[in-house]
């Protein structure tokens, strides 16, 4: 969710510059919309007695938001304490696509980030909260690394706003990349943490996946510090993994697949 907490004399808004009125009202909008979708629900099973377990789903849903809370309170494979059974969420509640059943990170575009206030925060309302400004931010797009490293310094910021978004996305979904390098090209694919590699060749090719073999495994940073895969191979940084192997973030990993 991206809230305004700057100052522009050239953008016309209804009230003063207030996030957290700001915040309030798009948060209210959202959870009124996801009870909207669980009440059209609720009519359609009327009193359809063959249905009762999952009207008692919805209104359990319906309860919460009520309360003004997140529809990702309840859902089983994110909260230790839902009262909602993984399968009754995965049949009743996940087509739904409601919009409060989704990680809520705040993005504020703000004048300067580099403020004291900001360096520390790392929450607001309770959910992860990154501070940037949108017009330094395409700024930065149009130079090289070097260049960004060099206007991020001055500025007191370490690192582009952009790459903390990507980064506390990946977080919250459980998201890693790991990257296959070949002679022409290097690409990333992401897939979920915890994914074994059997799971993640498939993710190039459903038939790596039925037909793995073995993956070569190099760990990002050895794969940079020698800058081939075959020097890191030469300095016995190439390892060799099976089907049980759990993939790392960023890892740099060759597949080997046997015949279909």
């Amino acid at each position: 969710q991206v809230v305004r907490d700057f100052e522009d004399a050239n953008i016309i808004r209804e009230h003063s510059k207030n996030p957290d009125e700001d915040t309030d009202i798009i948060n209210t909008e959202l959870i009124l919309k996801d009870i909207e979708s669980i009440e059209k629900k609720v009519k359609e099973i009327g009193a359809n007695q063959k249905r009762i377990k999952e009207k008692e789903v919805y209104e359990k849903y319906l309860d919460l938001l009520a309360q003004g809370k997140y529809a990702l309170e309840y859902n089983p494979f994110k909260s230790d304490n839902s009262p909602i059974k993984k399968e009754d969420y995965l049949e009743f509640i996940k087509p739904l696509f409601l919009l409060t059943d989704k990680p809520l990170v705040y993005v504020f575009n703000v004048d300067d980030p580099a403020k004291d206030e900001y360096k520390n925060k790392t929450e607001y309302k309770g959910k992860p909260v990154i501070y940037i400004n949108a017009k330094l931010e395409s700024e930065l797009s149009s130079l090289d690394e070097q260049d960004q490293k060099e206007y991020l310094k001055e500025l007191g910021i370490n690192e582009p706003g952009l790459d903390k978004i990507i980064k506390t996305s990946y977080s919250l979904l459980d998201l890693i990349t790991f990257f296959t390098a070949g002679e022409k090209e290097v690409r990333g694919w992401e897939i979920k943490k915890g994914t074994k590699a059997p799971q993640a060749a498939g993710k190039i090719h459903s038939d790596f996946e039925t037909n793995f073999i073995k993956a070569e495994v190099i760990a990002y940073e050895d794969f940079i510090k020698y800058q081939s895969r075959l020097n890191a191979k030469n300095h016995g940084k190439l390892r060799l993994e099976g089907k049980e192997y759990v993939v790392k973030d960023a890892d740099v990993i060759e597949f080997k697949i046997g015949a279909s």
